[in-house]
């Protein structure tokens, strides 16, 4: 049996002027062989975009269970909400094509212009 997969949790340490420091990433920020991570700005806003292989079942999706086939994405855009001390998903958007490697590339304009 082999292992074609992995997962890496993706720390975010906020910098603020008083040194005190905290990892403010969460398990929806862990990333893999298809599930990438991006920082954008639009405008004067921060994102943190989740790129994630929409994945259906082998009668519905005949790619579904190929690991290495291109697939459509969705692009989950989180923004932090410090009085909440939390992320919050601001908008989800569909990917315009199937990818087989990392879609916020490809896609960087695409999502841009579609960030609220």
């Amino acid at each position: 049996m082999g292992v074609s997969d992995w997962v890496s949790h993706q720390h975010i340490v906020p910098l603020a002027g008083d040194r005190k420091f905290s990892d403010v990433g969460i398990p929806a920020f862990d990333t893999s062989w298809h599930v990438t991570i991006g920082w954008f700005q639009a405008a004067s806003r921060h994102f943190v975009v989740l790129a994630t292989p929409i994945v259906g079942s082998p009668e519905t999706d005949p790619d579904g269970f190929c690991h290495s086939c291109p697939h459509p994405y969705r692009y989950s855009a989180y923004q932090w909400q410090p009085e909440e001390g939390r992320w919050l998903v601001a908008k989800e958007i569909p990917s315009s094509s199937k990818f087989e490697d990392d879609p916020l590339v490809a896609e960087r304009r695409y999502i841009l212009d579609r960030l609220p």
